[in-house]
């Protein structure tokens, strides 16, 4: 009726007050009357009848409590009585006749667009879907999942809406943020790596037939698409604001002989000349002149830091790596899977959330930790720190060896048991995404409110061996997500910014790195600390998402210049160069300073030097 819809995280169109909804007028595009609110993000949006419907990561709209999917009317924006049964965030609407189909962390519903309920069984897939579009009798599914309704499909799938059956189309395509269909072909884009057998970091034209890419090919001025749409005058795609891959002026662009992930990169670790990769990924591209364009990794592989060399060290994990860490002769992998191979191809066996690699050969312990872990985004172990032969974890889980552990236990890694320790935190988001010991106490970091039953929100001290809460009090007003100890300081950061406290007093330090946004990623480099930000949209003028924070005051040493709309995850200095990792195919910068010579034995709470413990999850 000449106006245009609008969603997504602003506060102000034309002037005037609109929070996060919006509607504007197709020919001057003054806003309208139309001004629903909501208190968070919106990220799909669209209109059935007089009926519109809004989806995203917020929990009330016009004050009134709807979380992630709202239903408003079309001409005041009142809020209608509309309650689907999802509560995790919404990332995308596709409407056939009379069926709503949502997409978001849930995977994908098909709802009533008058009562909220269910109007059939959708496939179910293992990660989180961003974008779904229907043409026909088809509904394509895109997002971070590798299975959809039991079968292999990653990035990408169809769906027959006949018998809600995934189709055999099969294009593989890395992490698809948005898709738009034409009777011939679907257009995805995202960080997709390797799509439809060719080699398209992020765009591709997919054969709705093959699922292959044919010869389509955009010229790669881009790592990543945000958003894609077809029509009459060709393909549109959304970028960031600047490239990923930025050298700091005027160092040279980074080594092209390093290998691209073809999935979200979660944890580095670099031990001598191998640099370990963790994350959630299927496929890793092949040096130039290899007969294949990319070689076949499982969420875990192994790069020799000198010449970008991928290893022949080839496990296979079943679900997203979430955490690295070297202790003694083991390489520790953590995160949210339940099967472990020690090779592609070999028999997996249960590892569930925590799995130990021999350093040398590679070989796979047999321990398994005994935690009800799921193969989904929300469940897992976030956190782990290792001193002497004890083993702290933390994550989302309630279970340890049969034990009741909420979200926090204890390992001894002679005997494989689980230890007494027990901080059994709960309510609120109540895993554990970041801890340290540090001599007979355990700090620990998350979105919980109660520790041992009593009350202490989001960060804590809790005895070493027993997990009771101390006397300690600290007031942390948001969700804790990185934790890193330097010298005496302990430095925390997450949604409400960042703080450092003594060691010796407990006494709150004056650090602060000022984020523009939540902090997602913390780790010393340098006599400072990288501070990764959550910029999960574009700001405009772009706000550099990656700071090298002073380690006293937290002002800016530097500013890496990196302007994206996704998160970095890990970061690792090894070899005169910054290798980081996150939700996109992976890029490197290199830096001026000297090599910080050989890793130390991070069990060791005696061994000098900056150690960092943060949490690495999956929240798109």
């Amino acid at each position: 009726q000449g106006g245009l819809y609008l969603g997504g995280a602003f506060t102000t169109v034309g002037g005037l007050t609109r929070t996060r909804v919006a509607a504007v007028s197709r020919n001057t595009g003054a806003p309208t009357a139309w001004a629903p609110n909501a208190d968070a993000q919106v990220a799909a949006i669209t209109r059935i009848g007089n009926r519109v419907f809004i989806g995203g990561a917020f929990f009330k709209v016009n004050g009134e409590s709807h979380q992630s999917v709202a239903a408003l009317d079309a001409t005041s924006g009142a809020v209608l009585p509309y309650f689907p049964p999802s509560a995790l965030q919404c990332y995308s609407f596709a409407v056939r006749d009379t069926e709503l189909f949502a997409a978001g962390e849930f995977g994908v519903f098909a709802l009533s667009p008058t009562t909220g309920r269910y109007t059939r069984n959708m496939p179910g897939p293992n990660a989180y879907v961003t974008s779904i579009a229907i043409d026909g009798n088809e509904l394509f599914v895109g997002g971070g999942f590798t299975r959809i309704g039991g079968r292999d499909r990653v990035g990408i799938a169809a769906v027959n809406l006949s018998d809600n059956s995934v189709t055999a189309w099969d294009p593989m395509a890395g992490v698809v943020k948005s898709l738009a269909v034409t009777p011939t072909a679907v257009y995805a884009s995202g960080a997709l790596g390797f799509s439809g057998g060719a080699n398209r970091p992020s765009v591709a034209r997919l054969d709705r037939t093959t699922g292959r890419s044919g010869g389509w090919a955009p010229p790669p001025s881009f790592n990543e698409g945000l958003a894609i749409g077809v029509g009459g005058v060709g393909v549109v795609v959304s970028v960031p604001f600047r490239p990923l891959r930025l050298p700091i002026a005027p160092l040279p662009k980074p080594d092209a002989r390093f290998p691209e992930f073809s999935g979200p990169v979660f944890a580095t670790l670099a031990v001598g000349d191998t640099l370990y990769v963790g994350g959630y990924f299927n496929w890793v591209s092949a040096p130039v002149g290899s007969p294949t364009p990319y070689l076949q990794r499982s969420s875990l592989a192994a790069v020799r830091i000198s010449t970008g060399e991928l290893l022949d060290w080839k496990p296979s994990v079943s679900g997203p790596v979430r955490g690295i860490q070297l202790h003694g002769g083991s390489v520790i992998v953590f995160g949210s899977f339940t099967f472990v191979s020690p090779d592609l191809g070999a028999p997996s066996t249960p590892h569930t959330g925590i799995a130990l690699f021999e350093r040398g050969s590679g070989a796979l312990s047999p321990w398994d930790p005994g935690l009800n872990v799921q193969l989904y985004g929300y469940s897992g172990v976030f956190a782990i720190d290792v001193v002497h032969d004890t083993l702290y974890a933390g994550g989302e889980f309630s279970l340890a060896q049969g034990l009741a552990r909420e979200h926090g236990c204890a390992f001894d890694l002679k005997t494989g048991a689980v230890t007494a320790w027990n901080p059994n935190t709960t309510f609120g988001g109540a895993k554990i995404s970041a801890l340290h010991r540090v001599g007979p106490y355990v700090y620990i970091g998350g979105g919980f409110l109660n520790v041992g039953g009593i009350r202490q929100p989001n960060f804590a001290e809790v005895d070493a061996v027993t997990g009771a809460l101390t006397t300690w009090r600290p007031n942390v007003s948001g969700d804790v997500r990185c934790m890193v100890r330097s010298g005496a300081n302990l430095y925390i950061a997450g949604t409400f910014g960042g703080a450092a406290f003594s060691l010796t007093d407990r006494s709150l330090l004056p650090w602060d790195p000022r984020a523009p946004f939540d902090v997602q990623f913390m780790a010393p480099l340098v006599g400072g600390m990288l501070v990764a930000t959550n910029t999960n949209y574009l700001t405009f003028p772009p706000i550099p998402s990656v700071v090298w924070a002073d380690l006293a005051s937290g002002a800016p040493l530097a500013t890496l210049p990196i302007y994206t709309s996704d998160r970095i995850y890990a970061a690792t200095y090894a070899g005169g160069r910054l290798f980081v990792g996150g939700v996109f195919d992976g890029f490197e910068l290199c830096v001026p300073v000297a090599d910080h010579g050989p890793v130390r034995d991070e069990g060791d709470p005696r061994s000098p030097g900056p150690r960092s413990r943060c949490s690495r999850f999956r929240d798109p």
